[in-house]
């Protein structure tokens, strides 16, 4: 009779921290949120870069004022929550993005597949439309 007390409340915080941890698919899609819209180059806000999360591997780009081909269906090469990598699934192209700030992230890009592009290429610099 003395451990029904011990263990009520061992089941209530069992209760509470499972209640209070989120499912991964809800952190998968908060790490994603990050990355998803319309992002402006600092130094030229009519260049712009729409990110477009189809579904949790699969993204789409598309360029305003930028020499960058469009593109679709690209798949998560490696996604953290502060860098996202696309590759595109039969040219071979790699685009980086790396959060800075809240709402600033570097832009890299690679034609060749084999290619270190973090730090390689110069970074272009976006930051979030409103």
């Amino acid at each position: 009779m003395k451990g029904i007390p011990y263990l009520l409340f061992g089941l209530v915080m069992l209760t509470i921290l499972v209640s209070c941890k989120p499912s991964k698919n809800e952190t998968h899609s908060n790490e994603y949120s990050l990355f998803d819209g319309t992002w402006e180059v600092i130094d030229n806000p009519e260049q712009r870069i729409t990110i477009t999360e189809n579904d949790k591997h699969s993204f789409d780009l598309s360029f305003e004022n930028l020499d960058f081909l469009e593109s679709s269906d690209l798949i998560v090469s490696e996604q953290t929550r502060k860098e996202l990598i696309l590759k595109s699934k039969n040219k071979g192209l790699i685009y980086s993005f790396y959060i800075i700030e809240k709402n600033q992230l570097d832009f890299y890009f690679a034609a060749n597949s084999d290619e270190n592009i973090v730090g390689e290429s110069p970074p272009i610099t976006l930051k979030k439309t409103k």
